[in-house]
């Protein structure tokens, strides 16, 4: 069975995002870091690399710096 071309290394994380009142204060992205988790794939700078944050879900999917 022949193989498939090689994709570009896009890694896709799924990153679990669980919800607590820090959220709604300033600096929220920063006061949650330790709430933030990578299931599936990783991600090195998750600062620069999260995008695309829908505060109505508990989910994001990031693809190595784009979001989807």
């Amino acid at each position: 069975m022949e193989k498939p071309l090689e994709q570009p290394n896009f890694a896709l994380a799924m990153v679990v995002f669980r919800f607590t009142p820090v959220l709604e204060m300033r600096n929220d992205m920063r006061d949650v870091r330790n709430e933030i988790r990578v299931v599936n794939g990783k991600l090195d700078d998750l600062d620069r690399k999260v995008e695309g944050l829908d505060r109505r879900t508990t989910e994001f999917q990031v693809v190595q710096g784009m979001a989807i």
